[in-house]
């Protein structure tokens, strides 16, 4: 890998591109068990940096959040292209009181390892994220691409990010009472019973 740039720019612009070359993405043959045991901890690593992308920025937690970055590291979202982490910071300074609360989940993650020399490693998924915004709760769909490469202290930092909405969706509460069991169910139990309470869903008068 020359650059970060230049491993995006070989991805399909596209918000499945990615994740198609990173599907069709072959993993090498190894020849010995401590290369073999080296990939396997990269692309743990790599898959923990996720989490840690989701914690950080729903606890809207900046100065977490920022240790991700490296100085160099681009941004390319649906508000514009952020080149260095001065102008990320900016921009998540900027952006996070906006959300009340968000939970990002990825899924479907794919890690491709570029150079294991110099630890450089591609992370493509598929990202859901649950929020309330400006007092308005929705649903976003989207994917996203992390190259990431390791840095002296042993961890890895984000060179480039790509996140690409495909849509939101809004939430229409309803009521949801205890269903009748049927003639199925071994017991009337059900998972209100087992929690010592019911969802805080509204009531109906409340969705009246």
């Amino acid at each position: 890998m020359t650059s970060t740039k230049t491993l995006l720019d070989r991805f399909p612009a596209t918000v499945l591109g990615a994740h198609v070359a990173a599907g069709l993405t072959a993993r090498p043959t190894t020849r010995s068990d401590g290369e073999r045991l080296a990939r396997i901890e990269l692309e743990l690593e790599a898959r923990a940096f996720l989490s840690k992308y989701a914690y950080f920025f729903d606890a809207k937690d900046l100065e977490g959040l920022m240790t991700l970055y490296a100085d160099d590291c681009e941004l390319v979202n649906t508000a514009g292209t952020y080149t260095g982490a001065r102008s990320i910071r900016d921009m998540q300074a900027a952006d996070m009181p906006k959300t009340e609360i968000s939970f990002h989940h990825f899924s479907n993650v794919v890690v491709a390892i570029d150079s294991l020399e110099n630890r450089e490693v591609y992370v493509t998924a598929y990202m859901y994220n649950v929020a309330i915004r400006e007092e308005e709760p929705y649903g976003t769909i989207g994917t996203v691409v992390f190259c990431l490469r390791g840095v002296s202290d042993g961890g890895l930092k984000a060179t480039a990010i790509r996140i690409a909405i495909d849509s939101r969706h809004s939430f229409n509460p309803k009521f949801v009472p205890s269903a009748d069991p049927g003639p199925y169910a071994s017991s009337s139990i059900n998972a209100y019973d087992l929690v010592g309470r019911k969802p805080r869903f509204p009531t109906k008068k409340q969705t009246a």
